[in-house]
């Protein structure tokens, strides 16, 4: 048999090789490796593995703070069919713990008699005072320690339901959700009737500006309102300041005469025995018995007033470096004056007028331009200029009122200060030269307190006045220590206490008599009408009008200055709630729907004639003539061809309608304007 090995021999043989068998050589040696090869496509991911072992629990966190507590349920209350009972809690929904619920007769409010003027009054607070006095023989029931109270029987009647804190509750105020509308017997008996309170601004509160309050409710439309727009930089304006909503008015003289080519103004015929304005004022050159002249111009975009001596000699140039209103019928202006202690703002020696007129019948109190305190600035026995004092500077004076939590410290022998609030975002603009904005008008703390505790509380309602859930004499107060005519420590227009500061919202009337006004309680005699119901003469006085008012002490609804006005917006002229020309919206409604629906009956009702349908009248035409003057007023009907019925241009507060015979005029502006005065049309210019 042929063998593998026995074909290879054959083979070699046949290739002619030597064929030799001998023993297997050793293997050689492996030879180098080739080149790696690419590699290859991934493989499948394998399958995962088994979860770990959970690990141990961590410890639990710290418990929150607990919520408010709920409103308790039908069943803790227990009606009884004669009685009223409800909870008593604050703006953030706390229960109180303490406190009493007053029922106050009406027939107690109206039987006030008219409001006397005076510290520890008992007729000026409505509801506060009939309580004081009689308040131990109402109906009343305590609050609970869980804010419950329960009067077993209520009389048949109708009341002003009134909240008072104890007196060691300095964290609440008196008022309450019911204390200012009249509310009936039958309407509440066996019912439960929860009210709700104001808190206080706690008495180491401090004023943190307008800024943080924006920040969590909005910035509502105040910046509209000429309390925003009282004091102003024609160089900036600060976010709080809308003057475009105003500009026709705030601008109309530095836009018309203060320009590059100026503006003159003649101050003549010096009178010392007037107040404020001892010189005449005329755009026209008079001829004679001038003083000075004051020019007002635009230089390289900065407002000024040039003033020329005529009886003696030199000159003053005066930048104004703030605008004092221009919104509602004047505008003044303010101007840095230094000193060895530093500096402050005096009031320039010129008012402009917005409805002023040159032209007769225009006498000097209703010119275009009005001599302001220019005896500040010149010396009518020297005929030379005079050193401004810091007695007669506008942070002493004035500056109070205007700016929210503003403290004014200083001398005459030196200088006067008025710490603001720094408020480096919505403030209005740097009064003060320290490089910050400040506010320097009025704020949300104006109304509603400091509010830094409010703040640090973060609390809906917390430690901050709520105005409409306090008494309104109290809310009313609130407008009343500017809108009246009170000297305070300092024996000027500011009614600060001895410490330079304004009272703070939520204090009472008395309270701010007793502490604030301490120089003038009112205004003088000089600032009324010696009518019968002493109407207001002077301006800023619409407070102690309206105290004196039926709106204020009555059967129905105790009214505050809110009422019509809303201190948040400016939808309307003066900020009302309505339009002034809507009878019905503004007077009507639940209160007064009968005369305000048919005018001309009302007239004839009243009048005892019939007055036809008269065009165009309102309620407020002859309920709120115009006697106060703030500005130049402007004639009304002309008798005679010169005998003038002038109208002035701030409304009555009181709602009574003053008679005609004291609007019989000897020279313009002098005797009390009345309704009559507005009649333009020709049928009411008989004797």
């Amino acid at each position: 048999m042929r063998t593998y090995a026995h074909l290879v021999l054959g083979i070699v043989a046949a290739l002619g090789l030597a064929a030799c068998e001998g023993p297997e050589g050793a293997p050689g040696l492996n030879g180098a490796n080739g080149a790696k090869g690419d590699t290859g496509d991934p493989g499948a991911p394998g399958s995962p593995g088994d979860p770990g072992a959970p690990g141990s629990p961590g410890s639990p966190g710290d418990p929150g703070a607990p919520g408010a507590p709920g409103q308790p349920g039908e069943g803790y209350f227990p009606l009884d069919v004669d009685g009223v009972v409800g909870l008593v809690s604050d703006v953030s929904d706390a229960p109180l713990a303490a406190g009493t619920v007053y029922f106050v007769p009406v027939a107690d409010v109206v039987a006030l008699p008219p409001t006397t003027v005076a510290v520890d009054s008992p007729d000026d607070e409505p509801l506060e005072d009939v309580i004081a006095a009689n308040g131990a023989s109402y109906q009343q029931a305590t609050v609970g320690a869980d804010g419950r109270y329960a009067l077993d029987t209520l009389t048949a009647g109708d009341y002003f339901i009134t909240f008072v804190p104890d007196a060691a509750d300095t964290e609440h105020l008196p008022g309450g959700t019911y204390c200012r509308v009249a509310t009936a017997s039958t309407g509440i008996v066996g019912t439960r009737l929860d009210i709700r309170v104001s808190s206080a601004t706690p008495p180491d509160a401090k004023f943190v500006g307008s800024s943080v309050c924006v920040g969590c409710h909005g910035r509502a439309d105040i910046a509209d309102t000429m309390h925003r727009l009282g004091i102003w930089s024609p160089y900036e304006q600060g976010y709080l300041q809308n003057v475009e909503a105003r500009y026709a008015d705030l601008y109309q003289a530095l836009d018309g005469k203060f320009t590059p080519a100026g503006t003159t103004v003649y101050f003549y015929d010096y009178d010392g025995t007037r107040g404020f304005d001892k010189y005449k004022t005329s755009e026209t050159n008079p001829g004679a018995n001038v003083s000075f002249t004051v020019t007002t111009r635009e230089t390289g975009g900065v407002y000024e007033m040039f003033v020329q001596n005529v009886k003696g000699a030199g000159t003053l140039t005066l930048r104004v470096d703030a605008v004092y209103g221009g919104g509602v019928n004047k505008q003044r202006y303010l101007t840095k004056v230094t000193n060895a202690s530093g500096f402050f703002y005096a009031t320039m020696p010129l008012q402009f007028q917005n409805e002023g007129q040159e032209g007769a019948p225009y006498g000097r109190t209703a010119k275009v331009w009005r001599d302001y305190h220019a005896d500040y600035w010149y010396d009518e026995a020297t005929f030379g200029f005079k050193t401004q004092s810091p007695s007669k500077s506008f942070e002493k004076n004035c500056v109070s009122c205007h700016a929210v939590g503003t403290q004014v410290t200083g001398s005459d022998a030196t200088t006067w200060k008025a710490s603001m609030v720094n408020d480096p975002i919505y403030g209005d603009f740097d009064y003060d030269g320290d490089g910050w904005k400040e506010e320097v008008n009025v704020g949300c703390e104006s109304c509603h307190g400091p509010g830094s505790a409010h703040w640090a509380s973060a609390g809906q309602g917390k430690l901050i006045v709520s105005p409409s859930l306090i008494t309104p004499e109290r809310e009313a107060m609130l407008c009343g220590r500017c809108h009246s005519r009170p000297k305070g420590a300092l024996n000027t227009d500011s009614p600060v206490d001895a410490n330079g500061n304004m009272m703070v919202a939520g204090l009472s009337r008395n309270e701010f008599l007793t502490s604030f006004a301490t120089s003038q309680l009112d205004g003088a005699a000089s600032d009324y009408y010696g009518d019968v119901d002493k109407h207001s003469k002077s301006h800023h006085q619409q407070y102690s009008d309206f105290i004196r008012s039926p709106m204020y002490k009555n059967g129905t609804e105790l009214m505050s200055c809110s009422s019509c006005h809303d201190p948040h917006a400016r939808n309307n002229p003066r900020q009302l709630r309505a339009d002034p020309t809507d009878n019905d919206a503004l007077c009507g409604g639940a209160c007064h729907s009968v005369q305000a629906g048919d005018i001309s009956a009302h007239m004839t009702a009243q009048l005892g004639t019939d007055m036809g349908n008269p065009a165009n009248m309102s309620c407020t035409m002859c309920h709120m003539p115009k006697t106060a003057k703030t500005g130049a007023g402007k004639p009304g009907i002309v008798v005679g061809g010169t005998e003038q019925y002038w109208q002035n241009d701030v409304s009555s507060h009181l709602f009574a309608v003053p008679d005609k015979a004291n609007s019989k005029k000897t020279s313009p502006g002098f005797d009390m304007p009345t309704g009559y005065t507005l009649c333009g049309t020709g049928c009411h210019v008989g004797p």
